[in-house]
């Protein structure tokens, strides 16, 4: 998948999803690649199911070994998806609608990639 591919479908999973994805590790929530109920970070929405493991939580891209790294993600730039992972953790971009896209515009706007369509986009929250 191409940069502009892997930003709609992370930002289109985000607005979907409506919240962060959470588990609970030793008496704290940290955000997950798969959390409850079956929600997934920006990074967690691209590993496919076979690939998951639970030993995963708590590591962020950047500290993967290259060796994980590529095998869950070949050929998507590590800073890139760090970017993504990041919108993903910050509790402030889940305010609003508009805090979510403006922190999705600013990785759009730094790897120069489209995001006119996330003007249509909203939260789902059930």
């Amino acid at each position: 998948m191409k940069h502009q591919e892997i930003f709609e479908k992370v930002a289109r999973h985000l607005f979907a999803q409506g919240g962060r994805a959470m588990v609970s590790i030793n008496g704290g929530e940290i955000c997950a690649y798969r959390g409850l109920n079956g929600t997934m970070c920006a990074a967690g929405c691209l590993i496919p199911d076979e690939l998951y493991s639970p030993d995963l939580e708590g590591l962020v891209v950047e500290a993967m070994s290259d060796g994980v790294y590529d095998r869950l993600f070949p050929n998507i730039n590590r800073l890139f998806l760090s970017d993504l992972q990041r919108v993903h953790d910050s509790s402030i971009n889940w305010k609003s609608d508009s805090t979510m896209r403006e922190a999705l515009i600013s990785v759009a706007k730094f790897w120069q990639l489209d995001h006119d369509f996330l003007a249509e986009l909203s939260f789902s929250r059930n």
